[in-house]
């Protein structure tokens, strides 16, 4: 006879312990793919009506509202509010999570249903309202997988359906792009652009002569020659492309790039499909002869510089992430010695015309670095008067708050309209005008809610910290496994010697946070470094603001 086991079986509790009923903590998650659907419906607006149902119900509790704007849904990495969720379903802080459709919640079948098994077993329901299913249900696996496969070859689908009529096109050498320097593209044919084409010309001219890419962008810039989006420089990438395009012969080769699976939008170097060569179908900017003896030189080029070993891929963790207050936009990354033992990573702004911006100076990725680890390094040592200052910082901001007044107004505007009705209900005023001011009076009340409504739901975006904050701290005991941009929100600079990091605990979108003002409060921790880069010497204040 096997010996006996015995194994307990958990309680999921609903009560707490001196008998009250736990209401469940729930979520919302919100992924708006369209501009049409940015016009429409805005992001206040669905989180104000998703607050609004999780409040109607006496059982629930609001646990925010995640959104992820324009990012495909085929690909679970690129929704960085849909891992913050799921991060907290996982930490405890949300029970149920509530989403229009399957389709909006995950259409890669793996990702969905990894997703899913990962946050039931941590008790986390997931509810699909357009299809009436939760996660939890006995059948839902078998669901889960058809209809997410269902959604997912949709996609593919459409994906093939428009594989298809590429390589019908090129098979027939039709082509396939929808716009060229140098050309006017109608219906597929190909017209030489006269505004653009000496553009053109001059690139190969120049290229014979022995400019280098640089040279040749330097004397198109010294031209007044601007590109089609109306910026005064060519970049080097639009410069070489020019430069290899068979297009400008007069050929085509078609299937140049192609994708590595159905559904996926990266663009890789076809080097398993067959390719198209249509000689002679248009007018060449170019003569034959001088794009020949360009590739020739180009070739001869590559051998002369082939780096010895294959150039490793840069991270650019700091682009879009640092940001200017003196020119109101972000820094992009820059490489400077490129492949060199001296290599260093820098940050810089451009204008609109991709121009650098002169009297903003360059930060050194290396100065990120240090700050980052600064702030780091102070919170883990500090981190139960962090805690404290968290706790305060907030609390003095929902005292301090026009929110809290708003509210206060707005409910006193409502007593005040209930007093009406009472006075008109005891009235000798006839029925009906008195039904007629009563419907007026509701009319406004009715109104004054919806806006009472919205403004709790400010408040909470705004003042809801405390899970953001679990986040963190989490975050901080496995720094190792998260970039900068995963836990801080930006750093904001006034001047290279001046960064100021910015923490968002609460749930406020990012639109709503005005940098301007927010440097304006205290910072809740203050710091100096030295910084040194070749023959440079900095003294570099920071400052770290919560919102």
């Amino acid at each position: 006879m096997n010996k006996q086991t015995i194994t307990t079986i958990p309680v999921i509790r609903r009560i707490d312990d001196i008998g009250n009923i736990k209401k469940k903590r729930v979520a919302a998650y919100v992924r708006v793919s369209t501009k049409s659907e940015l016009q429409s419906t805005s992001f206040t607006l669905q989180t104000t009506t998703y607050y609004n149902q999780i409040l109607s119900n006496s059982l629930w509790e609001y646990a925010g509202v995640f959104a992820d704007h324009g990012k495909s849904g085929t690909n679970i990495q690129r929704r960085i509010n849909f891992q913050k969720m799921v991060e907290l379903a996982k930490m405890g802080e949300i029970d149920l999570i509530i989403t229009k459709s399957i389709s909006r919640f995950a259409r890669d079948v793996v990702d969905g249903m990894s997703t899913i098994q990962d946050l039931r077993n941590h008790n986390v329901e997931v509810y699909f309202e357009n299809e009436q299913i939760s996660s939890m249900d006995s059948s839902f696996d078998m669901i889960l997988s058809i209809l997410t496969s269902l959604s997912e070859e949709e996609s593919k689908s459409n994906s093939r359906n428009v594989e298809w009529t590429y390589k019908k096109k090129m098979k027939e050498g039709l082509n396939t792009t929808p716009r060229l320097f140098g050309y006017i593209i109608r219906n597929g044919e190909f017209f030489i652009n006269e505004k653009e084409a000496p553009i053109i010309r001059l690139i190969y001219e120049l290229f014979l002569k022995d400019y280098k890419i640089t040279e040749i962008i330097d004397e198109l810039e010294k031209r007044n020659f601007k590109t089609r989006n109306g910026n005064k420089r060519f970049s080097p990438t639009v410069v070489r492309s020019i430069l290899r395009n068979e297009k400008y012969m007069g050929d085509m080769k078609l299937q140049k790039t192609t994708v590595k699976e159905i559904g996926a939008r990266a663009s890789v170097v076809n080097r398993t499909k067959p390719m198209y060569y249509v000689s002679n179908n248009h007018e060449g900017i170019i003569d034959k002869e001088t794009f020949i003896k360009v590739q020739s030189i180009i070739k001869e080029r590559q051998k002369l510089y082939k780096p010895k070993k294959q150039t490793r891929v840069i991270e650019h963790k700091y682009s879009n992430f640092v940001y200017s207050l003196h020119a109101d936009k972000f820094y992009k990354s820059k490489v400077n010695h490129r492949g060199k033992p001296y290599e260093v990573m820098l940050l810089e702004l451009l204008d609109t015309q991709k121009n650098r911006v002169l009297d903003v100076r360059n930060i050194y990725y290396s100065q990120i670095d240090m700050l980052v680890d600064e702030v780091i390094t102070l919170i883990n040592k500090n981190t139960r008067e962090f805690r404290d200052k968290v706790d305060n910082y907030f609390n003095q901001l929902k005292e301090n708050s026009l929110l809290v007044l708003k509210e206060d107004k707005i409910k006193n505007e409502i007593l005040e309209l209930i007093e009406k009705e009472k006075a008109i209900t005891s009235s000798n005023i006839i029925e009906s005008a008195k039904e007629e001011m009563m419907a007026k009076i509701n009319n406004e009340i009715n109104l004054l809610n919806i806006k009472l409504i919205e403004l709790r739901h400010q408040q909470i975006m705004a003042f809801n910290y405390k899970s953001g904050l679990k986040l963190f701290l989490k975050q901080l005991k496995e720094i190792n496994d998260y970039q900068a941009k995963d836990v801080f929100l930006s750093v904001v600079t006034t001047d290279r010697e001046n960064l100021n990091i910015i923490l968002k605990l609460s749930n406020k979108a990012d639109s709503d946070i005005d940098y301007n003002h927010l440097l304006l409060t205290d910072p809740i921790y203050t710091g100096t470094y030295s910084f040194t880069q070749t023959r440079l010497h900095l003294d570099v204040n920071w400052k770290l603001f919560l919102t």
